[in-house]
């Protein structure tokens, strides 16, 4: 079972509650910034947002996905789940 919209939501509310750097950069992300770039300006945030979460959860050990679903879950158990699950259905995918 994936994260749904409202789990990954939470988890990246959760993720720039910890880092408000973070969340000041993506303010500063200006429609001039994110269209001298070519993209918009939801979009530039989002992937700022990303690499941020990515950079963490490496210096952390951790698959930028299990950090999310980390972050958006209330306890280890739901994360372990949707982890297990996650894994499970890649394993399905391939063929294993």
């Amino acid at each position: 079972m994936p994260l749904n919209e409202n789990q990954r939501q939470i988890g990246y509310g959760r993720f720039l509650g910890k880092y408000p750097h973070v969340q000041a950069e993506l303010d500063a992300i200006s429609p001039q910034i994110a269209e001298a770039v070519g993209t918009t300006v939801e979009k530039l945030r989002y992937v700022t947002m990303w690499r941020h979460l990515s950079t963490e959860a490496k210096s952390l050990g951790k698959d930028t996905y299990e950090y999310i679903v980390e972050l958006a879950t209330d306890s280890r158990e739901e994360a372990q789940t949707i982890i297990q699950e996650n894994r499970a259905a890649h394993r399905r995918a391939i063929g294993l």
